[in-house]
């Protein structure tokens, strides 16, 4: 194995090492805080509407995080198109923004990678 070959799978394995951290990361907001998302977000339909269909197992919750990381991330859009609600947003806990916000960027990250080491592997003929 060539020196180039043995760095592409030492980068593999430190992405797939931190996308892992970072969904157990996400699964872990999603089963702690929760209730108090939803209970700062009470008046937005964009939540309210997902709530039942979203349930309370663990792709569910990671689906509600998705849509209420949007709203955080995003508001413009959600009250643009009227499915939320501006004191809601604006009331929303700081510290809790800032870690949904770092959360997403923290699996944005390794998705990024994995497509670039994916582009590498297919260049130099490492993957089939």
């Amino acid at each position: 194995m060539s020196v180039a070959a043995t760095i592409y799978s030492v980068l593999n394995l430190v992405v797939l090492t931190w996308a892992f951290l970072a969904l157990v990361m996400w699964f872990y907001i999603a089963y702690t805080k929760m209730d108090v998302m939803l209970r700062h977000l009470s008046n937005c339909q964009a939540i309210q509407f997902r709530v039942p269909y979203f349930g309370k197992g663990p792709i569910g919750r990671f689906l509600m995080l998705s849509e209420i990381i949007g709203v955080v991330r995003t508001p413009a859009w959600y009250l643009k198109q009227g499915i939320a609600d501006p004191d809601d947003i604006k009331n929303f806990p700081p510290k809790l923004k800032r870690l949904l916000v770092i959360q997403y960027n923290l699996i944005l990250i390794p998705g990024i990678g994995m497509f670039i080491l994916w582009s590498v592997g297919k260049y130099m003929g490492w993957l089939k």
